[in-house]
């Protein structure tokens, strides 16, 4: 069987600057393929310095242009910026995500979704039953009353258990 060359019929200018066999396409071709991966002439998409966006490096070490702000929709799976003001914190505790309602119409809510809403520099770990607990001298303990939060909410992230049932009608839902 005779040993033949599949890169004969690419330039070796080609092969020197992108290292890749394309079969048919001219050398640029060949070149832009290797910078966009599209195998098109698009090198002004992929050209920093084609834009009139100040330029940034990244952690890499590489060059990009900010993206626009507001032109791009969040990330689902990126966390949501907290508000740790009192009231928005009680708030939320008051107001449980609804996978935590069950068919007989009671919420269970649970220390660690509690620790998550309000920030574990709030808790302390008891030694007693090893749970979070809030502190006694936190502002969520001392001013949760008047922020909204129920006295029974309030009780249970100091002293209960690691999950409280109430009824729906206790969050206002």
């Amino acid at each position: 069987m005779a040993d033949t060359n599949s890169n004969d019929h690419v330039s070796s200018d080609a092969k020197a600057n992108a290292n890749v066999n394309v079969p048919g396409a001219s050398s640029s071709a060949v070149n832009n393929a290797s910078i966009s991966g599209t195998g098109t002439n698009n090198t002004a998409a992929n050209d920093p310095s084609a834009s009139s966006a100040p330029l940034t490096v990244n952690a890499l070490g590489i060059q990009q242009v900010p993206l626009n702000p507001g032109l791009y929709a969040p990330d689902p799976a990126a966390p949501v910026p907290g508000n740790d003001s009192i009231f928005a914190i009680a708030t939320q505790l008051m107001n449980p995500p609804e996978d935590f309602r069950h068919v007989d119409n009671n919420f269970t809510i649970y220390i660690t979704w509690a620790v998550g809403v309000a920030g574990p520099e709030r808790f302390e770990r008891t030694s007693l039953n090893h749970r979070h607990s809030l502190l006694q001298n936190d502002d969520l303990y001392l001013r949760g009353l008047e922020a909204g939060l129920s006295e029974e909410v309030r009780e249970w992230l100091r002293y209960g258990q690691e999950k409280l049932s109430l009824p729906a009608s206790h969050f206002g839902l």
